[in-house]
């Protein structure tokens, strides 16, 4: 399977998950509220169900920002890193706004990013 099927097949069920998870209840969408619905669509045990909802609402929003960008950047043999970064820091402060993601979170990330670059900027100096 080649990159672009792989692509496709991933925004395919990412974006299919958002409908099925308010189909069934109402009307009206409440998004702060889709980490909730999607734990008790998927049937999640009760102890950490929210934490769990939130973390799977964010991988499914940042999967669908931060994978077209990547593959469009490598498809035109452009830099891959910096597209990403941005667009994944506006998809995870996203996140943040409508309180899926943690702000802790998004904090050891953005310290992880820096120490896999530090070598990067290291060599530029």
């Amino acid at each position: 399977m080649n990159k672009l099927s792989w692509l496709l097949l991933v925004l395919f069920v990412f974006t299919v998950a958002i409908p099925i998870v308010y189909a069934g209840d109402e009307d009206v969408v409440n998004l702060p509220d889709f980490p909730q619905k999607l734990c008790d669509a998927l049937g999640m045990p009760e102890p950490d169900k929210l934490f769990a909802g939130q973390l799977l609402a964010c991988s499914i929003v940042l999967a669908l920002f931060i994978l077209p960008t990547t593959f469009a950047c490598s498809k035109f043999g452009k830099d891959v890193v910096v597209p990403t970064l941005f667009v994944g820091v506006a998809a995870a402060g996203f996140c943040i706004a409508m309180g899926w993601m943690p702000v802790w979170l998004f904090a050891i990330t953005c310290l992880l990013i820096a120490l896999g670059l530090a070598t990067k900027f290291k060599g530029m100096i």
